[in-house]
């Protein structure tokens, strides 16, 4: 089982972090929860959109680059063949963000 207060998945990392962790859970719902609202408040299917943000977004993988300033950062320790296929794609866009270079994306 992945809950539980003695043997959990989130119980074994908090004892091999040496910390608790049930709080940066916590902090993520707390990011995502408050804008929630902005892109979709009625779910009507996996890629139907209803608010202009959701609809604006349907797409923005085809929008031409625009020039930003680079953001630099060093992420050392990861196997790219390591992670699975949403995990590279956010890798990719952090070394696009760091590099300047979007053709990875």
């Amino acid at each position: 089982m992945n809950t539980g207060v003695f043997n959990g998945v989130i119980r074994r990392h908090e004892l091999k972090f040496h910390r608790p962790v049930q709080c940066i859970i916590c902090l993520l719902y707390f990011n995502e929860f408050p804008l929630r609202h902005m892109f979709e408040r009625k779910c009507s299917g996996p890629s139907s959109y209803r608010e202009d943000i959701g609809r604006n977004l349907k797409g923005c993988e085809k929008l031409p680059l625009v020039a930003f300033n680079t953001i630099e950062y060093e992420l050392s320790g990861i196997v790219p063949t390591n992670l699975r296929c949403v995990q590279k794609y956010l890798l990719d866009i952090c070394t696009a963000i760091s590099s300047g270079v979007g053709s990875s994306i």
